[in-house]
């Protein structure tokens, strides 16, 4: 099956003027901007000097975590075609702030003087990038979104780009779409195109918004047909449900995205099992008050930062130790805390509960309808039957 390795191999030769940008090289474009380069030059440096260096350092590739080791390739052989090799990668930024809850990084690709792809980073294995993520339920904006917003503005007004696309993968694509719908309207018609690659949605206190809804047509949200990231909260417009090689949670790499030529090959529905996942915690989600949601992730983040872990990683290590520290932090809470994730956790098993009532109905009535059927069958074919024996008899 073809994906994003073999479709440079076939598309390289072509350059962006015969073949325009399009949601494969987007896709390219998101997954390179979660390397490091934080030792490019100052005023950028192309992808094929970029990987002739990087190939030799090592660190560059061992502290990928949550990144495939398809990434390496992938720079490798972008740098090697006529497609990617010249482009300049510049103002590189990453910022991390556990203070204010911070995980955000972004990096432009510039394709020519007038043409560059805005691609912001996904979450990374920090617990204060996860702890963010999950704020979004309750916030209308974390602090990664405000800087995605300030980051395109000051790239657009700081250069003379008429052609702009901007995206990310993850957490990144929900950037990407904040930051343009948010981007300043005389500034926006320089938008060519909005990519969110498998990122969560907003709260529909957002999609409403006249400013989501105007920049609309220019949004496209790829999600993979078994993933459940993309389906998080509101996040419906120009949906494409990707085919993959992969199933469940493995779709959430992208190099499990079945390429077709300049485009990806799609399914029309997502997996049933995810959107029962689905159903569930929008309806558990919606029983509860932003303030209730708000106690359950610092309660959660309370409990996974003990031990003074920092890193998705460390909860690896010591889990014996990481245990009793999680419980020791649990029980301090008071009867109210407590309590708050008690309802939590009982409305997403409630609803659970009701969805899957729904769906047994729902099997229920499929298998008498089943029965109905085939028993009208053969009323209708015993009657047929007996109607011939009889006009037999007649004659």
């Amino acid at each position: 099956m073809s994906n994003l390795l073999t479709y440079i191999e076939f598309r390289g030769d072509l350059p962006f003027n015969i073949d325009p940008v399009n949601k494969v090289d987007n896709l390219i474009f998101s997954r390179l901007a979660y390397i490091d380069f934080d030792d490019i030059e100052e005023n950028g440096e192309t992808l094929k000097s970029i990987s002739k260096r990087y190939s030799t350092i090592d660190e560059k590739w061992d502290n990928l975590v949550f990144v495939t080791e398809e990434v390496k390739p992938l720079l490798e052989d972008a740098a090697l075609n006529k497609r990617y090799e010249n482009i300049k990668v510049k103002d590189f930024v990453n910022i991390i702030d556990e203070k204010i809850e911070l995980q955000f990084s972004a990096v432009c690709f510039q394709l020519d003087m007038e043409t560059v792809y805005v691609a912001f980073r996904g979450t990374d294995d920090t617990l204060v990038g996860w702890k963010e993520d999950l704020n979004m339920i309750y916030l209308d904006s974390i602090p990664a979104q405000e800087k995605a917003k300030e980051y395109l503005e000051d790239i657009i007004k700081s250069n003379d780009y008429k052609n702009v696309y901007i995206g990310g993968h993850s957490k990144g694509g929900n950037l990407a779409v904040y930051s343009s719908i948010n981007l300043d309207s005389n500034y926006q018609y320089l938008i060519k195109g909005v990519y969110n690659n498998d990122g969560p949605g907003f709260k529909e206190s957002i999609t409403w918004k006249p400013e989501y809804i105007n920049i609309s047509d220019k949004i496209f949200t790829l999600t993979p047909q078994n993933s459940i990231v993309g389906l998080f909260l509101e996040n419906n417009i120009n949906r494409n449900i990707v085919k993959t090689t992969e199933s469940q949670a493995f779709e959430h790499n992208t190099f499990t995205w079945i390429v077709s030529r300049n485009d990806f090959k799609y399914v029309d529905e997502i997996n049933d099992n995810i959107k029962f996942v689905d159903t569930t915690s929008r309806n558990a989600l919606q029983r509860l008050s932003d303030e209730q949601r708000k106690t359950f992730v610092d309660v959660v983040y309370l409990i996974l930062s003990s031990n003074e872990n920092k890193r998705v990683t460390d909860l690896n290590k010591g889990m014996f130790s990481n245990f009793i520290e999680a419980s020791k932090k649990f029980r301090a809470l008071d009867d109210d805390t407590k309590k708050a994730v008690d309802f939590v956790l009982s409305s997403f098993f409630q609803e659970g509960y009701n969805s899957f009532l729904e769906v047994t109905e729902l099997n229920k009535i499929k298998d008498k309808f089943m029965d109905w059927s085939e028993e009208s069958k053969n009323e209708i074919s015993g009657f047929f039957e007996r109607l011939s024996i009889g006009n037999n008899e007649v004659d």
